[in-house]
C-alpha cells in the first residue's frame, strides 16, 4: 500500500512543478488548428508520472526490470516534445525501447525460436500501445483516465487469479495523480513523454500477464481496448483516405463525440464508462475457457468496427467544430 500511495503523492505533489518547468523550457503545446486551447499549454507532466512510478517502484524489486525500457520510452517522448522529433526517427526510438523493454522481461529465458518470436511480439506490442496511448491524448484528462482504469481493471485481473498487483496499481496511482491536474479542465498536458511511457507500462502489465496464460492476456488487452480501438479506427480512415499514418487530425472518435455532445467533460466520462465496461467484461471472461474468449474478442472487435462504420468514424468527418475547454 505504501509503495501505491507514494506514486500518487509524488506525482501529484511534482505535476504543478513540471507544469511551470515545461512553461520556463518552452516544452509547451501551442494553441493551432488541431489544438483545443487557446494558450500554450506546459507538455511536461509526463515527468510527474515518471517521478512517481521510479520512485515508488524503488519499493518493489520487481518492477526494476521495467526501468530499462521505460526509461528509454520516457527519454523519446521528452525529446519529441522539446525538438519535434520526425516520424521515423520516433518509431526507431520506439522500436528499441520495445526490444530492451522484452529483454529484461523475458531475462532469463533460454534462447530459442519461441523466445525470438515472444520478443518480437513484445516488441510490436509495446510500441502499438505507446501509439495508441499517445493518440488516445487529445482531450483533457482522456488518455490518463483511460489507461488508469486499464491499469486498475489489469490490477483486479491479476489479484483475481492470485497474481501480484501492486505494479498495476502503482501505475494507476501515478497516472491518478497527474489526472487531477490533467482533467476536467487540464492546467498541463502529459505530452509525449507521459502517453508514451504509459503505454510501455500498459505493455509491461499485459507482458506480465502473457507469461502466465494465453486467456489473462487476451482479457487484458479487452480491458485495454479503448486505446487499441482509437488506434484501429484511426489506421482504417487514413487508409482509406489516403493519408500517412503519421499526419495529425481531429477526427477520432472523441472528437465525432465531441462534435455530437457539445460537451468536452461528458465525452471523457462517456469513454470512461466504456471503459469500465469492457475492464468488466475482461473479469468476467477470465474465468471462461479459451476458446470462449477468443470467441468473445473477435465478436466485439467485429461488433466495434462496424459500429464505428454505421457512425461514419472510419471516413473523414464533418468540419472540425470547436468546443471551449
Amino acid at each position: 500500500m505504501i509503495p501505491v500511495l507514494l506514486a500518487f503523492f509524488v506525482c501529484t505533489v511534482l505535476t504543478p512543478a513540471c507544469a511551470a518547468l515545461g512553461l520556463r523550457l518552452r516544452i509547451v503545446d501551442p494553441p493551432g488548428p488541431l489544438k483545443l486551447q487557446t494558450q500554450p499549454i506546459s507538455r511536461l507532466g509526463g515527468f510527474g508520472i515518471f517521478c512517481g512510478v521510479m520512485t515508488s517502484s524503488l519499493m518493489v524489486p520487481r518492477l526494476h526490470a521495467a526501468w530499462p525500457g521505460a526509461i528509454l520510452m520516457f527519454v523519446v517522448g521528452l525529446l519529441d516534445d522539446r525538438y519535434s522529433l520526425r516520424p521515423g526517427t520516433k518509431l526507431i526510438g520506439q522500436t528499441v525501447a520495445g526490444l530492451v523493454l522484452a529483454g529484461f522481461l523475458l531475462y532469463p529465458h533460454e534462447l530459442s525460436p519461441k523466445t525470438v518470436l515472444l520478443w518480437g511480439a513484445v516488441m510490436v506490442l509495446t510500441v502499438v500501445l505507446a501509439n495508441a496511448v499517445n493518440l488516445l491524448d487529445g482531450m483533457d484528462g482522456l488518455a490518463a483516465g483511460s489507461s488508469a482504469i486499464a491499469f486498475g481493471s489489469l490490477g483486479l485481473l491479476n489479484r483475481l487469479h492470485g497474481l501480484r498487483a501492486d505494479d498495476c496499481a502503482i501505475f494507476a496511482a501515478a497516472t491518478l495523480g497527474f489526472l487531477v491536474w490533467n482533467f476536467p479542465r487540464a492546467t498541463v498536458f502529459m505530452g509525449d513523454s507521459g502517453s508514451l511511457l504509459l503505454g510501455c507500462l500498459l505493455s509491461y502489465a499485459l507482458t506480465e500477464l502473457l507469461l502466465v496464460s494465453p486467456r489473462l492476456f487476451l482479457c487484458g488487452l479487452i480491458a485495454s481496448g479503448v486505446p487499441i480501438f482509437d488506434l484501429s479506427t484511426g489506421v482504417v480512415r487514413r487508409w482509406l483516405g489516403r493519408k500517412s499514418l503519421f499526419s495529425g487530425d481531429r477526427e477520432h472518435f472523441y472528437d465525432r463525440l465531441r462534435i455530437s455532445l457539445k460537451n468536452n467533460t461528458e465525452v471523457v466520462i462517456l469513454i470512461f464508462c466504456f471503459d469500465i465496461l469492457l475492464g468488466g467484461l475482461a473479469l468476467v471472461l477470465s474465468f471462461q475457457p479459451l476458446g470462449i474468449v477468443i470467441a468473445v474478442a473477435a465478436l466485439l472487435t467485429v461488433a466495434l468496427l462496424l459500429a464505428a462504420r454505421a457512425l461514419g468514424w472510419l471516413t473523414p468527418g464533418p468540419e472540425e467544430v470547436k468546443v471551449p475547454r
